[in-house]
């Protein structure tokens, strides 16, 4: 493991030994095709697991990669959408904040020209 990542995975021991183990940060589940990024979501839902614990951890799943447009073939929900349903907006702020945008603002001038 990078020095880098080492310095990112500090704050959670469990992403470093997730790592380590040579699993991804997009490594989905077998039963439920979640990632740690859509169960992350889940767990900081307000009265049943702790907000911002959450918000640490999905900060540090994104920075390491973590992609949050990937959907659960079960229940076809990203991370937003899962954030969303068991109403964090401290987790939906956390994954708008870092979205990467598959469509460019160029490609959208295009289209509206075309109207």
């Amino acid at each position: 493991m990078s020095d880098m990542l080492e310095l990112k995975c500090v704050c959670f021991p469990l992403v470093s030994q997730i790592i380590k183990r040579g699993c991804n940060v997009n490594d989905r589940d077998g039963l439920t095709d979640m990632t740690l990024l859509h169960y992350t979501c889940k767990s900081g839902a307000h009265g049943i697991g702790d907000v911002e614990t959450a918000v640490k951890f999905a900060t540090q799943l994104i920075d390491l990669g973590a992609d949050s447009s990937l959907r659960s073939r079960w229940t076809n929900m990203n991370a937003l959408h899962y954030a969303a349903y068991f109403d964090v907006p401290e987790l939906i702020r956390v994954i708008l904040k870092n979205a990467k945008p598959k469509v460019e603002a160029k490609d959208c001038l295009k289209i509206l020209k075309r109207w």
